[in-house]
């Protein structure tokens, strides 16, 4: 797995660089060598459109109770940002990435299966008592973040 994080703060070149890199399947090492991309998983972030995602969140941050954005507001926001990482990064870019994911705010309601996924990860031999109540005090905490204080 390759994470490049913050693409939207890259140079124009190193961005050049990426699509070669994936055009060829190769990669040019600080060394001096050469890398393989065969069978890796590249995953770039970026922090594109987060202004129009906040802004769609109703200028609310984080857990809020407030319901989820509508199917044609999360088709408008992805909109934005196709046309937002084309215009950083150009079509040449976009043309090689499989998909781009544009990630909105997290509810309470998710949280179910966050935890769920993560509870996957423990290890097998953690006594299950332990583990459910974990999980359910982590899911109390994250749904009342006044109780906790806020969150960054």
């Amino acid at each position: 797995i390759l994470l490049i994080e913050h693409l939207d703060r890259t140079r124009p070149d190193v961005v050049q660089s990426l699509v070669s890199a994936i055009e060829t399947g190769y990669v040019l090492l600080p060394d001096g060598g050469c890398g393989s991309l065969r069978g890796c998983l590249v995953l770039m972030t970026s922090h594109l459109c987060a202004r129009e995602i906040f802004d769609a969140g109703r200028q609310e941050i984080g857990f809020v109770r407030t319901p989820d954005l509508e199917e044609s507001e999360r088709a408008r926001i992805y909109q934005l940002c196709v046309q937002a990482a084309e215009k950083l990064w150009g079509a040449d870019m976009l043309a090689h990435l499989d998909d781009l994911i544009v990630f909105h705010r997290l509810r309470p309601h998710h949280l179910p299966a966050i935890f769920a996924r993560l509870a996957r990860v423990l290890d097998e031999d953690a006594d299950e008592d332990v583990r459910d109540a974990a999980y359910a005090a982590l899911l109390r905490l994250a749904a009342a973040p006044e109780e906790t204080g806020k969150r960054e």
